[in-house]
C-alpha cells in the first residue's frame, strides 16, 4: 500500500477525513483523532497537507493523484477552498501540554473568612523551538467567562469554515 491509498479502506467520507485534518490543522491541534485513522496514518495526511499548502492550488489535483489519494480531484477542491488560510498557517507557538488545578482560598492576611475558589492553569509552550512555561490563576467567575470565550471562538471558527 502506497501514498494515501489507505483512505480507501475507511468507511468514512474521503472529504470528511480530510476535513477533520484540515480543521485540526487550521487551530494547531497536534494529533486529533479522525475517524478510524492510525496516528501514523492522521501524521502522513498532516505531513501532505502541510507540503501542499506551500504549492500553488492549481497542483494540488497532480500531487494528490501521484499520491495515490482517492478522489483526489474532489479533495483538491477542497484543498483549494482553504488555499488562503492554509498558506497563511505558518505556526508561531505550539501547547505541548497544560494542567490545572483548583484550589479554595480560606483567608489572606487582611481578610480572615475568604472562601474564594481559584483555578489555577499552566501552560508548557513551543515557541520557535523554545519551550516556555505560562502560568494563569482564575477566580472561579474568571475562568467561566474565559472557557465562554473560548467557546464562541470555536463557533465562529465553525461557522467561517462552513460547519
Amino acid at each position: 500500500m502506497s501514498g494515501l491509498s489507505f483512505l480507501q479502506e475507511h468507511e468514512a467520507s474521503i472529504i470528511d477525513i480530510w476535513q477533520e485534518v484540515i480543521e485540526s490543522f487550521m487551530i494547531g491541534s497536534l494529533l486529533p483523532k479522525v475517524s478510524s485513522l492510525a496516528e501514523s496514518q492522521i501524521e502522513k495526511l498532516r505531513v501532505v497537507l502541510d507540503f501542499i499548502s506551500t504549492q500553488p492550488k492549481e497542483q494540488y489535483s497532480s500531487i494528490l493523484t501521484d499520491l495515490g489519494c482517492p478522489k483526489s480531484g474532489d479533495v483538491a477542491n477542497l484543498l483549494a477552498s482553504y488555499h488562503s488560510l492554509l498558506k497563511s498557517k505558518a505556526p508561531i507557538h505550539n501547547l505541548r501540554d497544560f494542567d490545572w488545578s483548583t484550589s479554595l482560598v480560606l483567608g489572606t492576611n487582611k481578610v480572615s473568612n475568604l472562601k474564594e475558589p481559584i483555578t489555577s492553569f499552566s501552560f508548557e509552550i513551543e515557541n520557535n523551538g523554545k519551550i516556555e512555561n505560562k502560568n494563569l490563576e482564575l477566580t472561579l467567575e474568571e475562568a467561566e467567562q474565559m472557557l465562554k470565550q473560548i467557546e464562541d471562538a470555536r463557533s465562529a471558527q465553525r461557522a467561517l469554515m462552513g460547519n
